[in-house]
C-alpha cells in the first residue's frame, strides 16, 4: 500500500502532539446507533463516537480526513480508556 509522503508526515506531528488533551475514557468507532456510546455517557464517562453515517466527509477510514480524525480520537484517550471497534450489524437496516 502506497502512502503519501504528507500524510506521513502529519501522521508524525499528530503523534508527537503535546497539545493534544487526553479527555476521553471510550471512543467507539463503526459505532451505528452508538450504545456504548450513550451508555458510557450516560454513566458519567467522556466518550466519543465514529460513525460514517452521521459524516461521511469526516468520519470515513477510507479517506484521509476521515483516518486522520480517528487518528487524533485515539490519541485523545486517557490511558486505560476503552478503545471500541464494534463488528458489521444489523441494527442500522
Amino acid at each position: 500500500m502506497a502512502v503519501p509522503v504528507v500524510f506521513l508526515n502529519i501522521l508524525a506531528v499528530l503523534l508527537k502532539a503535546e497539545h493534544i488533551v487526553r479527555d476521553l475514557d471510550c471512543c467507539e468507532y463503526f459505532a451505528g446507533r452508538a450504545r456504548i456510546h450513550e451508555a458510557l455517557i450516560s454513566a458519567g464517562f467522556d466518550a466519543a463516537s465514529f460513525e460514517i453515517l452521521w459524516s461521511p466527509d469526516t468520519v470515513n477510514f477510507n479517506d484521509t480526513a476521515g483516518i486522520v480524525n480517528a487518528i487524533i480520537l485515539t490519541l485523545r484517550l486517557r490511558p486505560r480508556a476503552l478503545q471500541w471497534f464494534a463488528t458489521v450489524c444489523s441494527t442500522l437496516g
